[in-house]
């Protein structure tokens, strides 16, 4: 998991410098579900508090409600970033042997 949150903190960067403000976002996203996945559940709420008040109009680092339309998008990414986070821990196992 550290190294791919190396390589998505050098992206953020890469976006800084390069001026590309939705590309940052998408990356401090990430940063933030994998303090999910890590159970680091303050560290996670105060990355998507901090998104929330930098762009009030995005809704991805809000809560959805479950009968809300993109409720379903929500499960089905965290699901895909924790067998995501798996494989990588995985290939990581393997690769040291």
């Amino acid at each position: 998991m550290k190294e791919i949150e190396n390589r998505i903190e050098e992206g953020m960067k890469m976006c800084k410098k390069d001026n590309k403000k939705d590309d940052w976002k998408d990356f401090k996203l990430l940063l933030a579900q994998i303090r999910v996945i890590e159970g680091d559940y303050k560290y996670a709420l105060r990355i998507y508090q901090e998104l929330a008040q930098e762009v009030p109009r995005d809704f991805r680092p809000r809560l959805v409600p479950k009968r809300h339309p993109y409720a379903r998008y929500f499960d089905d990414n965290m699901i895909a970033t924790k067998l995501f986070a798996q494989k990588v821990e995985n290939e990581g196992a393997n690769s040291k042997r």
